[in-house]
């Protein structure tokens, strides 16, 4: 029993693994970093099996999967306790969820998830295969599979409002990439 020199013990000792001590999870334990770590790991590689482009930006993925799940545990606290403290004012898991979320927007953006990210991309692969259609390496797989996503979305009938602006050659590029 830990107690100062000359007090009596107040409580025995907590054994080791306790989590007692632990009240918000922003300093993780040794254990919830591994368990944080997979978690990140999972979901990363279930974006690149979901959107098969993103393949190539392992960092990026983290990123985002990273992002995604301080998002959901950031929830599930508010959800706990409320967005509101005693003094009925604004808790500070808030503004953190607020930087987190813009976190998310801007790794979605990066990675194409955005419908206008994802035209963008599109158009620029395109862009690529027209210019050099004799180098198709150039784009690799995870780029050919954008490509070929692009194509499905074409033909499902995917509005041209979602293209991007590009000046006057925004509807100039074939989903083939071929030159009009």
């Amino acid at each position: 029993m830990t107690c100062r020199p000359g007090h009596a013990p107040r409580h025995p000792d907590f054994a080791p693994g306790n989590v007692v001590a632990l009240k918000h999870g922003a300093t993780p334990t040794p254990r919830r970093a591994e368990q944080v770590a997979a978690e990140v790991e999972a979901l990363a590689e279930e974006v690149a099996i979901r959107f098969p482009w993103t393949g190539a930006f392992d960092d990026e993925r983290r990123t985002y999967a990273r992002a995604m799940l301080d998002v959901r545990d950031i929830r599930l606290y508010l959800d706990r306790v409320g967005i509101l403290d005693d003094d009925d004012r604004e808790r500070p898991a808030v503004r953190t969820l607020d930087r987190c979320l813009a976190h998310v927007r801007h790794s979605r953006a990066a990675l194409g998830l955005t419908p206008q990210a994802h035209a963008s991309l599109l158009v620029k692969v395109s862009e690529v295969s027209r210019l050099h259609p004799d180098r198709p390496s150039l784009l690799g797989e995870s780029l050919d599979a954008l490509l070929a996503e692009g194509r499905a979305a074409l033909e499902r009938g995917a509005p041209e409002a979602h293209l991007p602006y590009v000046g006057e050659r925004a509807m100039d590029v074939d989903p083939d990439g071929e030159a009009p």
